[in-house]
């Protein structure tokens, strides 16, 4: 080639030979970058579509599993429940069974699931469902577990093997006087998952050794180790014998096949949820995108090399005008997160690819940024770490240093302000305890952003003359949640503003799925842990409590008073009365001594008509004054029965943690004792524990 160049006599032939030459390496480099780009491209595209996938499923296995937990917690901690196992009491328990199914589905999107009982020494399984499905497979299929838990006495999460494919199951101890006497379990199928996920199809692998009857192995298709169980499974029969089924996610024949694997409770496979999503759309986007660049690129070699005598200057000017046409496809498509204006105002065609380019790097950012905070916020074990995770992503990410966050409460179904910084009232501070439809953003389901509206059009805003508000609407199923109010100055540039709140509602679309989900497992768990008579909480509440927040107490310092509450001769109103008036009277106690503590204190039922106050934060000698005030409280209480209107009195035994001990549970037991003390010197009182009481304890056992 160096030979050729010097060979060639002419100025003009050598100009024209190097210019040929260097567009024929650019073409050749071009190429190689065009399939660079596909396959960069295509990576992009399945990284987003693997995340998406192992986030939803991760969080829906973990829901599943939590749930079906909950429920069987529930039923096995029921006192009522617990006495008609014993008394095979199958009227009751169906009633029950009935009222649980109806409370899920009416809360929830789980159709399949099942509830059973095994007491031991008693064979087959106590089950609620008609006789003919307590098959010989049905209850093999739960025997790992259910022997697992008798042997440890604690509960188990697991996958199990269905006759309808997988579902996940928990077991939990059922305990009478102490004494391990069975266990409740639970199974919610996974079906609904091919509801949930409507733009792919989904199919469920179960290995061959789990698969619980002949029936099913001659009933559904088989590949390898695995019996294909799911809509339509033979279709895939090919694709699942021409792929590797031990790799999480790869492409066959224009299909996306992600892979989750499912593990019983001693950790072994038993199966794995399939999903198959045609990407044949995208594959021909992108080869059509890389065909048209190829082309271009083909053009712009032969029309160089024709017209190398006007100069190096078009040569290189006219591909990269080219490539920034070709940005362009993915500046509409991204234009929210792009800086749209800074380009078009550049001359020089390679400081405007420079910006493109950075533009797109900053592109690629935001969405990471974006994925880590979608999976903080799924690892976050409650609704109010998401939305104190949100408050500190508009402080400390977007910088805004004036807001205000608005929630409509369940009950009145009105705003109330949640946060609130940069001004001491909000500037719509008439939106506070009023109907969310006053608000125009509300009104119209858009966001609001004043300096695109005309003038002063919401009238609850008050200071258009400084700043600019912009006002996000949040809906969950169509239903308002929350109203996010951000205020700026002025001066601030709006095309600066407009980045960061295109960019700031999409974090916020993000984590309105997941805020969803944990509203749903808030209402569960409260349903677990409420009395259903009373609404107070009851014992499931109180033992975590002692487990999540007494260690937390303990390291801040923060004093418990501890109030002991029963009702005086509450029997009597039972026998003569019977239990409906009984339940009025427990009712209304049970309400006057919440109204008369504070929203931080906790009200539980603690026995039959015993009731257990927990004072966040009070100190010692503040203890007796609150109890006094619902003794009082109690006895000015006028109960409006069917059979006219009754009193009662109650009797308060109070101790103090850490004063009376750093045991918890050991203070519960002193504020007995001063309750006992109470009742046998004439009810109706409050009595503090003192060590003096342990005395007099000790003396009665002495005399006995």
């Amino acid at each position: 080639m160096i030979n050729t160049f010097f060979k060639i006599r002419t100025l003009k032939g050598k100009i024209f030979f190097t210019i040929f030459i260097f567009f024929l390496l650019f073409f050749l480099f071009a190429f190689g970058i065009t399939s660079k780009v596909r396959n960069i491209l295509l990576e992009k595209e399945l990284s987003i579509l693997n995340t998406e996938y192992y986030s939803f499923l991760s969080g829906y296995e973990k829901s599943l599993l939590d749930t079906s937990f909950s429920l069987a917690a529930s039923i096995a901690t029921d006192k009522d429940l617990k006495d008609a196992f014993l008394k095979r009491d199958i009227k009751y328990i169906k009633k029950k069974y009935s009222e649980l199914e109806a409370e899920i589905q009416t809360n929830t999107n789980f159709k399949d699931f099942e509830i059973f009982f095994y007491l031991k020494g008693v064979k087959p399984f106590f089950n609620v469902l008609p006789p003919d499905m307590v098959t010989e497979s049905y209850l093999q299929k739960m025997k790992n577990l259910i022997l697992n838990v008798e042997k440890n006495n604690r509960f188990i999460k697991s996958f199990i093997v269905t006759s309808n494919g997988l579902a996940a199951a928990a077991v939990y101890p059922l305990v009478y006087n102490s004494k391990l006497i069975g266990s409740v379990g639970v199974s919610i199928g996974l079906g609904n998952i091919k509801n949930i996920i409507k733009d792919a199809n989904v199919i469920f692998l179960i290995k061959r050794e789990y698969v619980p009857t002949e029936e099913i192995l001659k009933s559904y298709p088989i590949v390898g180790n695995y019996v294909i169980i799911g809509f339509n499974s033979n279709a895939y029969l090919t694709l699942l014998s021409n792929i590797d089924l031990n790799k999480i996610s790869q492409i066959y024949k224009s299909k996306f096949i992600y892979i989750y694997p499912l593990y019983s409770f001693n950790g072994e496979e038993i199966g794995r949820i399939v999903i198959i999503k045609d990407i044949s759309n995208l594959l021909y986007d992108l080869d059509k995108t890389i065909s048209y660049i190829n082309l271009t690129i083909i053009l712009l070699f032969f029309f160089a090399v024709l017209i190398s005598n006007v100069g190096l200057y078009y040569i290189v000017t006219k591909p990269i005008s080219n490539i920034i046409e070709k940005f362009e496809i993915v500046k509409k498509e991204y234009s929210k997160y792009l800086d749209t204006k800074s380009h078009e105002k550049v001359k020089d065609e390679i400081l405007k690819l420079t910006i493109i380019v950075d533009s797109l790097i900053t592109l690629l950012n935001n969405l990471r940024e974006l994925d880590r905070f979608r999976k903080a916020i799924e690892n976050d074990e409650t609704l109010e770490d998401v939305l104190n995770r949100i408050r500190n992503l508009i402080e400390k990410k977007f910088r805004f240093d004036k807001y205000a966050f608005y929630m409509v409460d369940e009950d009145t179904k009105k705003f109330t302000l949640k946060f609130l910084k940069g001004y001491d009232v909000p500037f719509c501070n008439e939106l506070i305890n009023n109907e969310p439809e006053k608000c125009r953003a509300v009104k119209t389901s858009n966001i609001i952003i004043s300096y695109k509206e005309f003038p002063n059009l919401c009238k609850y805003f008050c200071c258009y003359d400084k700043y600019h508000h912009i006002c996000i609407p949040l809906f969950l199923s169509g239903k308002l949640f929350a109203l996010i109010q951000l205020v700026a100055d002025k001066t601030e540039d709006v095309r600066h503003l407009d980045k960061k709140i295109n960019l700031l509602v999409s974090y916020l679309r993000a984590a309105l799925p997941i805020i969803e989900a944990k509203l749903l497992m808030k209402k569960i768990h409260d349903r677990m842990v409420k009395d259903t008579l009373t609404g107070c909480y009851n014992r499931i509440f109180l033992h975590e409590f002692v487990e999540r927040q007494i260690p937390i107490l303990k390291k801040y310092n923060i004093p418990l008073g501890i109030l002991l509450i029963d009702i005086d001769d509450f029997k009597k109103v039972n026998d003569t009365y019977g239990h409906d008036i009984g339940d009025i009277v427990l009712k209304s106690i049970a309400e006057t001594i919440r109204k008369s503590v504070t929203k931080n204190d906790y009200v539980i039922r603690y026995g039959g008509e015993e009731f257990l106050v927990l004072l966040y934060n009070c100190e010692p000698d503040k203890l007796v004054d609150v109890a006094e005030r619902i003794r009082k409280n109690v006895e000015k209480l006028n109960i409006v029965t069917p059979i006219g209107v009754l009193k009662k009195t109650v009797s308060i035994g109070a101790a103090h943690f850490p004063t009376d001990s750093e045991d918890f549970w050991k203070c519960v037991k002193y504020a007995d004792i001063a309750l006992y003390k109470a009742k046998n010197t004439g009810k109706n009182k409050v009595v503090r524990f003192s060590k003096d009481l342990l005395k007099e304890i000790d003396k009665e056992e002495d005399e006995k």
